[in-house]
C-alpha cells in the first residue's frame, strides 16, 4: 500500500494517539484532531486520503463531519473510516447503512484495521 495521507478524529486522547502511533509505523503521514470540529479547520488546510473518526464525539460527531467533508468536496472526498464503542453504534444504524462507511467496534485489533486499509486502498 502507498503511504497516505491520514486525518484522525477521536476524542479520546488515548484511541488517537494509537492510532496516530500505529498509522505512522506504518509509512503514513498523519494528523490528529481531538474533535470534530477541529478535524473540519483540518480538512480546510490540508487534503486527505483517509479520515478515521469517532463516530460520537462533541459538537461535531462523525456523521456530521462525514457530511460537511461531502458537501464541500464532492468531488474529492477522502475515504473513511468510523469508529465506535460497542454501546454508540445503534443509534446511527440507518445511516452507516445508507453511507456504507466502514466501521471498526472498539476495542479492536490492529491487524484487523490494517487489514480494512488494505482494502481500502490495494496496492
Amino acid at each position: 500500500m502507498r503511504p497516505l495521507r491520514v486525518l484522525v478524529a477521536d476524542d479520546q486522547e488515548h484511541m488517537r494517539e494509537l492510532l496516530v502511533e500505529a498509522l505512522a509505523a506504518d509509512g503514513h503521514t498523519v494528523d490528529p484532531a481531538e474533535d470534530g470540529v477541529a478535524a473540519l479547520k483540518l480538512l480546510e488546510e490540508q487534503t486527505y486520503d483517509l479520515v478515521v473518526s469517532d463516530l460520537q464525539m462533541p459538537q461535531v460527531d462523525g456523521p456530521k463531519l462525514y457530511e460537511e467533508v461531502r458537501r464541500r468536496r464532492p468531488d474529492a472526498a477522502p475515504h473513511f473510516i468510523f469508529i465506535t464503542g460497542e454501546d454508540e453504534a445503534p443509534g446511527y444504524g440507518r445511516f452507516l447503512v445508507d453511507t456504507k462507511v466502514p466501521v471498526v467496534t472498539k476495542p479492536f485489533k490492529l491487524k484487523e484495521f490494517r487489514q480494512l486499509l488494505a482494502t481500502l486502498f490495494p496496492s
